[in-house]
């Protein structure tokens, strides 16, 4: 599976091509199999891992993983209370939305860390007024 150098340094270009020239450039077919090809190449080699085809494959046929966060009414208000809205192309939208879209584990550790503050603050306040 190794990748010689000439052809290395080809695909290279044409990644270059797409992320650096711009335009409407449409890669060939032949392109994209060599692509991948180094790629899986170069992640064998830094990953020592011998079969990345079968990894690779047993991981795309898995069915997707259900384990991330949800999104509950409770999260969505402590993290809406404490960032409000933003507008995102011309839309305005709840952060605890955008949030759990782009990043599910960040959304719950916030709203984790929401709760402790707020219990810490509660517990401080009761101290105080003791």
């Amino acid at each position: 599976m190794a990748c010689d150098k000439a052809k290395f340094i080809w695909y290279h270009e044409v990644r270059n091509g797409q992320y650096h020239v711009g335009g409407a450039t449409i890669p060939q077919v032949r392109d994209l199999e060599g692509l991948r090809n180094a790629a899986l190449w170069v992640f064998t080699i830094l990953f020592d891992i011998s079969d990345v085809e079968s990894l690779l494959e047993k991981h795309l046929s898995s069915p997707p993983s259900d384990d991330l966060p949800k999104r509950t009414d409770e999260d969505d208000r402590l993290i809406d209370r404490e960032y409000g809205m933003v507008e995102l192309a011309g839309k305005s939208y709840y952060v605890s939305e955008v949030l759990h879209a782009f990043d599910p584990v960040l959304y719950s550790e916030l709203s984790s860390d929401i709760k402790r503050r707020d219990a810490s603050n509660v517990e401080m306040n009761k101290e105080t007024s003791v």
